[in-house]
């Protein structure tokens, strides 16, 4: 008895038809070489997505150590520097971290002023200056702004002091020079000091936070200086004082302005939570009557309560920014300043609250 045995159809293929390749490959060398191509695209892909995946890390493993670019900084080799600081200060995120990069924008001013490239390095000390600010540096911000000082008031790289007498009463400093660096800071503070210590006189009476942040500016500045005049060594001795002065004042204006602020929120916050009892109009339309219904509920906020807890907030913000900025500039009292930025920070959060509608807050 014959058995019928099922027959599979085969895949439509060159093979199968019989078929040639228009250049004369056989049908099987055709499927074949389809499987190398594909395997070969494949390779490539995968070889160019490991080649992009750790990119970073290959250009994060060539990167020049710090230490080595301050060596080429100190060799004169300041074109080489720069182009290394400049690789280093692109990167981003995890590829940045372990920099200081307050360090390096400094040690990109002083390449870019050997250079002779003097708006670019008043840039980066710029810069230099509000990343030290926004990290609480402030022996960095103090360097940053000294410099800038320096380059500033100098012609042509050629610092001239003012307030000098004798034989090198008019005599000019080199900047650029390393040996009269140090000469040029020390005159620069003898410059600098009679003038700052009596700003800060003036302000210490301020009432006015702007006046403070001014004044305390110039101090950070001239504490910079100073320790730039003595090699970077010791304590500003002459300039601390000043900061001294100047933070008593700036602390008892936050004080007083954090204290209104948080008077008024309080205040807020008991009245809006007050129970009052309202008229309510009812209808039924059933019955075609109308009545006022007396219920309780909390008082609520009027326009001018509003418009107060803005104030609060932007004063409160304003506080907390403040002191931040006088621990840095004035490099005292950071405690205290601190304690000041965070009692804002819960007040404005605190008034934050008052303008949020109790539906809105549980929701979220």
């Amino acid at each position: 008895m014959l058995r019928h045995r099922s027959i599979v159809p085969r895949p439509l293929t060159r093979a199968t038809l019989g078929l040639r390749h228009p250049f004369g490959i056989s049908p099987h060398q055709c499927d074949n070489t389809a499987m190398v191509l594909r395997a070969s695209s494949l390779f490539r892909y995968s070889s160019f997505l490991i080649l992009v995946l750790s990119a970073p890390a290959f250009a994060q493993q060539s990167l020049p150590a710090v230490e080595d670019i301050k060596k080429q900084v100190d060799a004169g080799d300041y074109r080489p520097a720069l182009q290394s600081l400049t690789r280093i200060l692109t990167l981003k995120g995890r590829f940045a971290e372990g920099y200081d990069r307050v360090e390096l924008l400094l040690l990109r001013a002083q390449c870019q002023l050997q250079l002779r490239q003097s708006k670019p390095a008043l840039d980066a000390l710029q810069q230099a200056f509000s990343e030290a600010a926004a990290k609480n540096d402030a022996k960095g911000a103090a360097s940053s702004l000294a410099l800038q000082v320096l380059v500033s008031k100098s012609n042509n790289f050629q610092f001239t002091p003012k307030t000098r007498t004798g034989p090198t009463a008019s005599k000019a400093l080199n900047i650029l020079d390393k040996e009269q660096l140090s000469e040029a800071y020390k005159a620069l503070f003898e410059d600098e000091f009679p003038a700052i210590r009596q700003k800060t006189r003036i302000a210490a009476q301020a009432t006015t936070i702007p006046v403070i942040l001014e004044a305390a500016k110039d101090i950070a500045a001239l504490r910079g200086i100073e320790l730039a005049a003595a090699g970077g060594a010791g304590e500003p001795s002459q300039s601390k004082p000043l900061a001294i002065e100047l933070s008593s004042q700036g602390r008892l204006l936050l004080t007083s302005a954090l204290n209104d602020a948080t008077s008024a929120t309080d205040k807020l916050t008991t009245s809006a939570s007050e129970v009052v009892t309202v008229p309510v109009p009812r209808y039924d339309p059933a019955t075609g009557k109308s009545w006022l219904e007396r219920i309780k509920r909390p008082r609520g906020l009027s326009a001018s309560d509003v418009q107060t807890i803005k104030n609060v907030q932007s004063t409160a913000a304003q506080i907390e920014t403040s002191a931040v900025q006088l621990a840095v500039l004035l490099d005292t009292d950071a405690d205290e300043f601190k304690s000041l930025g965070a009692t804002a920070r819960e007040t404005r959060e605190k008034a934050t609250q008052l303008l949020t509608p109790p539906d809105a807050a549980t929701s979220k």
